[in-house]
C-alpha cells in the first residue's frame, strides 16, 4: 500500500511572480504618465493598493490602454484577486491581440487557478509572438507538467535552458519533468549541473536524493539528503525522506532519529514515517513535482 506521491519541490521559475509590468506606451498627457509610473513603482514596493489605485485612476483618463490593463491585473493577481486578474488581463489581450506580456500573464494567472489549457494556449500564443520570451517558455513548460505531457514539457524546458544555460533553476525544471517521465540518468544529470552552478541549492540536492533513490543507488540518495539537511536542518522532505531511505536499508535507529525531529517540525509527516517505521506500510517519498 502507498502512501502519498515523492515530495521533492519544483520551483516553476517566476511562475508564481510571473507578472510583468509593462511600461505606458506614449501616454496623452503627463497626468496619465504619472499615474502609470506611480502604479509601478507602487507594485515594485508591493504596496498592491497603492499600484492598484493608481491604475485604476489612469484606466479612467484612458480605459482602452492596453499596458494599464495588464498591468491592474496583475496587481489583483499579487492580491489573490484572481478572476478580477483575468478581466483585466483578458482586456489587455483583446485590446492588442500580438501583447506578448499580456499573453504570459493571462496564461501564468490561468496557471495559477489550475485550468492547464487556457494556460498552454496564451502561453503558447505569447512564445509564437517572442520565441525567446524565456519566462513564457518556462511557464508553458510548467503547465504541460501539470497536463502530463512530458514530451512537450521537456521540449520546452530545453528552449530554456538554451536560452538560459547559466540559470539553475532552469535545469532544475527540465530534471523534474525527466523525473515524471522516469528518465532519471538525464535527471540526475540536469541537478547535477543545477548543483554546480548552485552548491547551495537545497531543493536540487533533495530531488537528487529521490532521482537516486529510484534506480536504487542507496548510498549516493543517502548523501543527497543528508547534504541538504545540513544546507536546512529544518527541511521536513529531505528528512522525511531519509527516514524512508533508512527504512528501506533496515536502518531502524536512523529512520527513529529522523522520526523524532519531524515530531516537532511537522506531525502529518512524522505520522507517515511512523506507519512505515511501527505498522509495516510501503512508504514512497515524497516531492511535489
Amino acid at each position: 500500500m502507498k502512501t502519498n506521491a515523492m515530495r521533492a519541490a519544483i520551483a516553476f521559475l517566476l511562475v508564481n511572480a510571473a507578472v510583468t509590468i509593462c511600461a505606458a506606451q506614449q501616454p496623452p498627457d503627463e497626468t496619465l504618465l504619472e499615474l502609470q509610473s506611480r502604479g509601478i513603482e507602487s507594485y515594485k514596493a508591493q504596496q498592491f493598493d497603492k499600484a492598484i489605485d493608481a491604475f485604476s485612476r489612469a484606466l479612467a483618463l484612458k480605459p482602452d490602454d492596453a499596458p494599464t490593463n495588464n498591468n491592474l491585473g496583475v496587481t489583483l493577481a499579487a492580491l489573490g484577486r484572481d478572476r478580477q486578474a483575468i478581466e483585466f488581463l483578458e482586456r489587455a489581450v483583446k485590446l492588442e491581440p500580438e501583447f506578448a506580456e499580456a499573453l504570459c500573464s493571462l496564461g501564468t494567472q490561468y496557471y495559477n487557478i489550475g485550468e492547464w489549457k487556457k494556460a498552454i494556449e496564451f502561453l503558447h500564443r505569447a512564445v509564437l509572438i517572442k520565441p525567446d520570451y524565456v519566462l513564457a517558455l518556462n511557464n508553458l513548460g510548467s503547465a504541460y507538467l501539470e497536463t502530463s505531457n512530458h514530451r512537450e514539457a521537456i521540449s520546452t524546458f530545453e528552449r530554456v535552458v538554451r536560452l538560459r544555460p547559466e540559470y539553475p533553476e532552469a535545469l532544475w525544471t527540465l530534471a523534474v519533468a525527466f523525473a515524471r517521465e522516469g528518465n532519471y540518468d538525464a535527471a540526475i544529470k540536469h541537478l547535477r549541473k543545477a548543483i554546480q552552478l548552485k552548491p547551495d541549492y537545497l531543493e536540487a540536492h533533495n530531488n537528487l536524493g529521490v532521482a537516486y533513490y529510484h534506480q536504487q543507488k542507496y548510498k549516493e540518495a543517502g548523501d543527497s539528503f543528508v547534504r541538504a539537511i545540513e544546507l536546512n536542518s529544518k527541511y521536513e522532505d529531505a528528512i522525511y525522506n531519509l527516514g524512508v531511505l533508512s527504512l528501506q536499508r533496515k536502518q531502524r535507529a536512523d529512520a527513529l532519529a529522523q522520526y523524532g525531529k519531524l515530531k516537532t517540525l511537522n506531525p502529518e509527516l512524522a505520522k507517515e514515517l511512523y506507519r512505515g517505521l511501527y505498522k509495516g506500510m510501503i512508504l514512497s517519498l515524497r516531492n511535489k513535482n
